[in-house]
């Protein structure tokens, strides 16, 4: 039998205690005697308290970092696109501008600043679809009613005597 309680202790103050517990039986099987073991756990909530707030902090810590490289690789899918359309139309500018002005070669460039213009809106179209796809409601499994009629239906202590005898 295994089983956490709180009790006194020698000095007056109630601690949480493990117990386990196990029957001596004789040769006909009967219980003769309990032997009972009392694990002092007061402190354990501390370390399981500290560790659940390390594990948070290490979680929000890989989040951030997640986050950073994802917004480096946004940032770097946007501003291919866009560098172009500033490439291409300096580009445009110079062909307008010379004598004569090459109207040929500036319409070729104005397709590309197009064309460029067009990928940046698909990026910006791709990601947009990534995070409705990865951002759906969650659905609640069990009703309110089903999960406290789960909870109390737990024991609350588990009663060991100290010993069995004549």
């Amino acid at each position: 039998m295994l089983g956490s309680t709180a009790c006194g202790a020698f000095d007056g103050e109630y601690r949480w205690v493990e117990t386990r517990a196990a029957p001596m039986r004789n040769a006909e099987r009967v219980i003769i005697q309990w032997n009972v073991i009392c694990l002092d756990i007061e402190n354990s909530g501390a370390g399981g308290e500290e560790l659940r707030l390390a594990q948070e902090d290490l979680a929000r810590a890989s989040q951030a970092a997640s986050l950073a490289e994802l917004s480096a690789s946004i940032a770097h899918e946007v501003n291919q696109p866009l560098a172009a359309i500033v490439a291409n139309s300096h580009a445009c500018q110079r062909w307008l501008s010379a004598e004569p002005p090459n109207i040929q070669r500036a319409k070729i460039t104005t397709e590309r600043i197009t064309r460029d213009a067009n990928s940046a809106a698909d990026v910006v179209s791709r990601i947009r679809a990534l995070f409705r796809q990865s951002v759906k409601p969650r659905t609640a499994r069990r009703s309110l009613a089903q999960s406290l009629k789960r909870v109390t239906s737990w024991p609350r202590r588990l009663h060991v005597p100290r010993s069995y005898g004549d």
